[in-house]
């Protein structure tokens, strides 16, 4: 899977001069020609980026989502998508609603009706909207918690509701405030390894099903401008939920790693996952740098493995935001 980062901010300044002979028999005089300055170039600008918390009025978010229906005992998901070929998410100030659309025919818009006063997590955004038939619609969208204290530009979100077909489907995605293109690190080695963790597993096996939270999963990132290459581990862990809350000791669910190239020309990366311990069946993973000189990073990722001859079986679907 081919993908892309930020590329190098190029500048080019072109200085000309002109000279010339002069063949009359004698000089002649005459005034002294007043030399002409060269200009100066005009610096590029700064890019200006908002933080999250401060933006205000309309707003729109492109996203990267990974997304899945968790049926028992037949689950689907899909491959976490690449930045900006997911939920849309625009948010109308006048009306205080939220109106999101994308891929299987997601359409969702929750208003200040839908807000959801007690959301299970932190959330800057929350709202869940209970169906005629018992079954809820919700947005939720984080504070941008990591390992350590939070991040600035880049935020997580829980999507829930029903495909054109009214199966139900959920989405983990991340959004926020895109780095730009040309706006690049000043050095040519940048790692992330202070990231928070959203999502879950759900493990099949021959006792039945058991799920996990896996907030508690390690990751790291490293990009190489030089060689053009971003390097993904991640260690996925899992702690049981029963009857609703995560518990007990964390469970090994495999080490997975990806390595996603770029040409700087899309605001996205994205690349396969393989695993050095599981049977990787489609795993991957797909996102975008946030905030000045993509000091922050976010990406969904989906995970589809078993564990050799055990007989167990995972599908993950989560994000993950990062800071350095």
């Amino acid at each position: 899977m081919r993908s892309t980062v930020s590329a190098l901010l190029a500048g080019c300044l072109m200085v000309s001069g002109c000279g010339g002979d002069d063949s009359s028999p004698g000089p002649i005089a005459g005034p002294t020609p007043t030399p002409t300055a060269t200009p100066t170039p005009t610096p590029t600008p700064t890019p200006s980026y908002a933080r999250y918390a401060n933006i205000t009025g309309n707003r729109s978010f492109a996203s990267s989502c990974a997304s899945g229906f968790f049926r028992v005992p037949d689950p689907q998901i899909y491959p976490a998508t690449a930045f900006g070929e997911s939920l849309s998410l625009p948010y109308t100030a006048a009306s205080m609603t939220w109106a999101i659309s994308g891929p299987n025919q997601i359409n969702l818009q929750f208003g200040p009706a839908d807000v959801d006063t007690a959301p299970p997590t932190p959330s800057s955004a929350a709202y869940k909207r209970t169906l005629p038939s018992g079954a809820s619609e919700r947005l939720y969208i984080g504070v941008g918690a990591l390992a350590t204290g939070t991040a600035d530009y880049t935020r997580g979100a829980y999507v829930a509701g029903f495909n054109g077909s009214n199966q139900p489907i959920i989405h983990y995605c991340v959004l926020g405030v895109p780095t730009q293109l040309d706006d690049r690190p000043t050095a040519n080695n940048v790692s992330y390894d202070n990231f928070g963790v959203g999502g879950f597993a759900l493990e099949t096996n021959t006792s039945g099903v058991v799920t996990y939270e896996i907030k508690d999963s390690v990751i790291t990132q490293a990009v190489n401008l030089a060689t053009g290459t971003l390097n993904t581990n991640i260690r996925l862990v899992g702690r049981r939920i029963e009857n609703g809350v995560p518990s007990g000791a964390i469970t090994e669910l495999g080490r997975y790693q990806g390595q996603a190239s770029f040409d700087g020309t899309v605001q996205t990366y994205s690349a396969d996952l393989t695993s050095s311990n599981w049977q990787n069946l489609q795993s991957n993973y797909g996102g975008w740098f946030f905030g000045p000189q993509g000091i922050e990073t976010g990406f969904s990722f989906a995970i589809v493995s078993e564990d050799g001859g055990t007989g167990r079986r995972i599908h993950v679907i989560g994000t993950a935001i990062g800071k350095r």
